[in-house]
């Protein structure tokens, strides 16, 4: 991304609350750690089972950790087809991009990446930090919208979601 556009990208994240989240440096998994996590984790009591104790992980440390707004208009996933049509075309000038149902390859959104670098950027962002998945290469069909709204100026409030999505990952793992 030219340091022109980087500078806009910079901008935008800032004013819709992600700016913090955009200047952390990557992760490096420690996968022990978090399989030693998983099996302490107990659904139904949502905390971790440890020696000391048991420990949960509340809006707060999400707030702390990761400084994501907690107002702002809820996340939802959409599964309008008119929606998701009309965020393709505002974002990749397209009328929809392939996908198998559920989720898009973010490496197959688009014929030309340099055109559309700042939403490629605001989807890797979600999709590979905030709300994670296995693959780190797929995006949400249903949240194309959400990253239209990023790009409307929009704040979404995100603690919240991510916080639900940790505890829905964390019950997938205890029953699977």
């Amino acid at each position: 991304m030219r340091r022109r556009d980087w500078r806009a990208m910079v901008i935008l994240l800032e004013a819709v609350g992600l700016g913090p989240v955009s200047q952390m440096p990557s992760i490096i998994l420690d996968h022990g750690l978090l399989t030693a996590l998983a099996e302490r984790w107990h659904s139904e009591s949502q905390c971790f089972r440890l020696p000391t104790g048991e420990m949960t992980v509340t809006i707060e440390d999400v707030w702390r950790i990761l400084r994501v707004p907690m107002m702002g208009t809820l996340i939802e996933y959409s599964a309008d087809a008119g929606l998701i049509r009309a965020a393709c075309s505002a974002l990749f000038d397209v009328d929809d991009i392939p996908h198998d149902g559920m989720t898009i390859a973010l490496h197959e959104c688009i014929s030309d990446p340099t055109l559309h670098r700042g939403p490629l950027y605001i989807m890797s962002l979600i999709s590979g930090f905030l709300l994670t998945d296995k693959t780190g290469t797929s995006f949400p069909r249903g949240l194309l919208p959400l990253v239209h709204g990023i790009f409307s100026g929009e704040r979404y409030c995100w603690g919240q979601c991510i916080l639900a999505h940790l505890y829905w990952d964390l019950h997938l793992i205890t029953y699977h």
